[in-house]
């Protein structure tokens, strides 16, 4: 490994690399009723940093649908410097595999969306 990429990587402090990425997210929290729209800019399994839009306000802890893939994830914001946010994954759900009632309801403003 080239000596600065060797530098970089010990002084990264996350699990896993995170790639760079442009997709559409929901921010999703009081347990369904409010909503605000996102751009994930980067992912990886444990965490992304989202980019949102100008005047949102988030709780500490959230649930965001990534829109291309229909992936739900409970997140826990890490770090925010707006318009950005920086979220850890607790959990992740395939919302077309979603069962429990509230997965459900996520899945179909997933769908909704999608079809607009």
């Amino acid at each position: 490994m080239p000596a600065g990429l060797l530098a970089a990587a010990q002084d990264e402090k996350r699990r896993a690399f995170r790639q760079r990425v442009l997709l559409g997210g929901k921010i999703v929290f009081e347990h369904g009723c409010m909503n605000i729209d996102c751009t994930l800019r980067n992912l990886s399994l444990y965490g992304a940093k989202l980019s949102l839009p100008p005047g949102s306000v988030t709780p500490d802890r959230f649930e965001m649908i990534e829109m291309r893939n229909g992936k739900l994830y409970d997140c826990r914001v890490i770090w925010r410097e707006y318009p950005y946010l920086g979220v850890a994954f607790e959990k992740t759900i395939d919302l077309q595999d979603a069962a429990e009632p509230h997965h459900r309801t996520l899945k179909r403003l997933w769908l909704d969306c999608l079809v607009r």
